[in-house]
C-alpha cells in the first residue's frame, strides 16, 4: 500500500507493506517472496480481524442509521 494518509489505519509489517518510494516497493517485494506464506497468513489474519462482516457490520448500520 502506497505510504500516505494510511499510515495508522491498519497495522503495518508483515501481511501489508507500505512504501514511499518505488526502491521501498521493490524491497517490500523481494520481502515477500522471501516469506510469501508467512505474509498470506498475515494478511489472512489482519483481513479476518479488521474486515470480518460479523465484527463491523453491527458498527456500519449504527452509523448509517444517525
Amino acid at each position: 500500500m502506497e505510504r500516505r494518509e494510511s499510515e495508522g489505519l491498519l497495522p503495518t509489517g508483515t501481511g501489508l507493506l507500505t512504501f514511499a518510494t518505488l526502491e521501498e516497493a521493490a524491497r517490500g517485494i523481494e520481502d515477500i517472496n522471501r516469506d510469501y506464506l508467512e505474509h498470506c497468513r498475515a494478511a489472512r489474519a489482519m483481513a479476518e480481524r479488521h474486515f470480518d462482516s460479523d465484527k463491523i457490520l453491527g458498527k456500519l448500520l449504527e452509523i448509517s442509521s444517525r
